[in-house]
């Protein structure tokens, strides 16, 4: 059945490789469309505003897809879908989450679990080479510190990719100019793609609290991935075969001292088989079909932990340090 679906968001500043909310405003439409829905894609400056004051009627589904620590959350709108990209809040609406680690960060069930869109036919293949990668928001002082850690451990060079735009804290400046001999930093703008992984030994996703849109381009590149148990990258990969998953920083150096042992032609194929954009199409649609049957619930308490034995990122932190 042809659904009508509106996708309401702001206007978006970073590369869909490593941003999250611009892949799935890049490819997510396109492939739902390729499904035979009707995709209609609002570009506004205030989204919670555009949907509050709406008639909704028109509609099979509204997806509402909001920008880091919004200043608020709309009341109950029929049909509505939030997908938040940045730390989870409160929300009395139905919403997607982007990792399983969002959900534990929430304490509120979300309608479905969906890795971001990825238009994994436009990656190919890059040459490996010595470099340690990972892209940096210019506020997380733990992932910077900790990349730098590795990259000393294991005296590889540390690329930071930064998207354009960016602003750096002082503490996080501070530290990058200390630590200038072991890494440089590159600007990514709008059109930043994963070629720029050409000579990357690894990508070091340490982002305990957001999704790491970088860690899933690299995979699909064929680039391994090393990241910290109980972080959101840690779902990405398969241990030992795309990558490494590490108890603290100091096994995170460890880890990358045997990249070598690693297949990363085999991470490759699943990201192209798991997170193409047509899989997460599917998976929304789903989601959309239950929005206009009105099945959902707003959102339940899970009893248990939906994965108790992975670390907490307050744990995996404190481990790392």
């Amino acid at each position: 059945m042809s659904l009508n679906i509106l996708h309401v968001t702001t206007p978006l500043q970073s590369s869909p490789y490593l941003s999250p909310h611009a892949a799935n405003l890049d490819w997510l439409p396109d492939a739902l469309r390729e499904r035979g829905h009707n995709v209609t894609v609002w570009v506004v400056d205030d989204p919670v505003a555009a949907v509050a004051g709406m008639q909704t009627h028109d509609f099979d589904a509204i997806h509402l897809h909001l920008p880091e620590e919004p200043d608020r959350l709309p009341a109950s709108v029929p049909r509505l879908v939030i997908t938040r990209y940045g730390r989870a809040t409160p929300c009395e609406s139905t919403w997607v989450a982007l990792s399983h680690s969002e959900v534990r960060q929430a304490d509120q069930w979300p309608a479905a679990v969906i890795a971001p869109a990825l238009d994994t036919a436009s990656i190919g293949p890059v040459s490996r080479g010595d470099e340690l990668v990972m892209s940096f928001d210019g506020r997380d002082f733990f992932a910077l510190s900790a990349a730098i850690a590795v990259a000393r451990h294991s005296e590889r060079p540390l690329v930071l990719v930064v998207p354009e735009g960016t602003e750096m804290t002082d503490e996080a400046a501070a530290l990058i100019h200390r630590a200038q001999a072991v890494l440089r930093v590159v600007d990514a703008d709008l059109l930043w793609t994963p070629d720029e992984f050409q000579g990357a030994a690894c990508y070091l996703s340490l982002k305990h609290h957001e999704f790491d849109m970088g860690a899933l381009s690299a995979l699909a590149a064929g680039v391994p991935v090393v990241t910290l148990d109980g972080f959101p990258a840690a779902e990405l990969i398969v241990h030992g075969e795309s990558g490494f998953i590490a108890r603290s920083v100091e096994d995170a150096g460890y880890y990358v001292e045997r990249l070598g042992r690693l297949i990363p032609a085999l991470g490759a194929q699943r990201a192209h088989m798991l997170f193409d954009a047509g899989t997460a199409a599917m998976s929304h649609e789903r989601l959309y079909e239950q929005l206009r049957k009105g099945e959902l619930p707003v959102f339940r308490h899970p009893e248990t932990d939906p994965h108790p034995e992975a670390i907490e990122p307050e744990q995996a932190e404190a481990v790392a340090a």
